[in-house]
């Protein structure tokens, strides 16, 4: 009686040539809107998701234009966006007071077919259950207990604590 070998994966060149044939996905550009005071936060945040990269900040304050901040360039204002190129962005805050209005500038972002991905931190915790809808950035430390809504746009700041029938 005759026994088949199996047939073992390749190993040495030919394995690994196939192995590095497989094509990467690279990950997808990402804008970070608002040089505020939870931009670094979110800088790191991106750098959490393999998936995207930062692909430069958008703030409305001109002195800032050209600057490069955590390694970043501020590009300027939404006007400044290129036509083609970054189709995600996660909104913060801006670095002036009454800089820009957050929902504002989502349902721009939104209406310019943006993808405006849910970030949470690694060192974050949401519970079983909770919805978080689109654009929602969960900053580090922060903790969303099962029974608490969170709305599209949401930004929960480190540490922060959001209870069951908390509604944000």
């Amino acid at each position: 009686m005759r026994y088949k070998k199996k047939r073992q994966p390749p190993v040495g060149p030919v394995g690994d040539m196939e192995r590095l044939s497989r094509p990467e996905v690279a990950p997808q550009p990402l804008y970070i809107v608002g040089a505020g005071s939870v931009l670094r936060e979110l800088v790191g945040l991106v750098r959490e998701h393999s998936e995207y990269a930062a692909a430069g900040i958008l703030d409305p304050d001109r002195s800032l234009r050209g600057r490069h901040i955590d390694g970043l360039e501020v590009l300027g204002w939404l006007g400044d966006l290129p036509e083609s190129g970054a189709a995600a962005a996660v909104i913060g805050t801006p670095s002036i007071s009454r800089g820009f209005d957050r929902s504002a500038v989502y349902h721009i972002l939104a209406k310019r077919d943006f993808q405006l991905p849910i970030l949470r931190s690694a060192s974050s915790r949401c519970e079983a259950g909770v919805d978080m809808r689109r654009g929602t950035v969960q900053l580090r430390g922060s903790v969303i207990r099962s029974g608490a809504q969170v709305g599209y746009n949401c930004l929960v700041g480190a540490k922060a604590r959001l209870e069951p029938g908390a509604d944000v």
